[in-house]
């Protein structure tokens, strides 16, 4: 069970969180996945953030996450089967279609180490955190005023003012 409410989270812009949120939201993440070999330790992405504050630039943490859960119909339409005896859950018995949705879940913070006035706001592939890969740019309003503009991944922007609650 997640506490943070992955449907909350879908890339609409709509929802909040600060930082102490996201990391909730990634420590869920990094433990509910099958496999977290090319994922960061929370706090080896402490780590790595600290490492880019202190040449000078605040990163901005994103997780795009894709997940699999089962349709809240799917004991009823017989697309799974539940053994509490063995507590188990298999497939089955109608497999003409899938019991599971595919969820989109997506979050974005600066970490609390933001002074106040302009500062540089790195954007890179190794803070992209998630299942699927980085695109090369991503579309953001910083609240600074600007407006949304896109930002090349790997690079380093001004920002004055900058609104530290990511979006989701």
């Amino acid at each position: 069970m997640f506490i943070t409410n992955p449907h909350r989270f879908t890339g609409q812009g709509d929802t909040t969180t600060d930082y102490n949120g996201f990391e909730q939201q990634y420590w869920e993440f990094y433990h509910a996945a099958l496999d977290s070999s090319q994922l960061p330790t929370l706090d080896a992405l402490r780590a790595r953030i600290d490492q880019r504050v202190t040449a000078g630039a605040v990163p901005l943490v994103m997780l795009s996450y894709q997940y699999n859960e089962i349709a809240t119909t799917a004991a009823q339409d017989g697309l799974i089967t539940i053994d509490s005896t063995n507590a188990q859950v298999t497939d089955g018995p109608d497999f003409s279609r899938s019991p599971y949705i595919t969820g989109q879940f997506f979050s974005v913070v600066i970490p609390p180490t933001v002074p106040s006035g302009t500062i540089a706001v790195y954007v890179g592939p190794e803070f992209w955190l998630g299942t699927t890969p980085p695109p090369s740019a991503v579309q953001i309003d910083f609240g600074d005023g600007q407006g949304v503009r896109s930002v090349a991944m790997g690079s380093t922007v001004q920002v004055a003012q900058v609104n530290a609650a990511g979006t989701g």
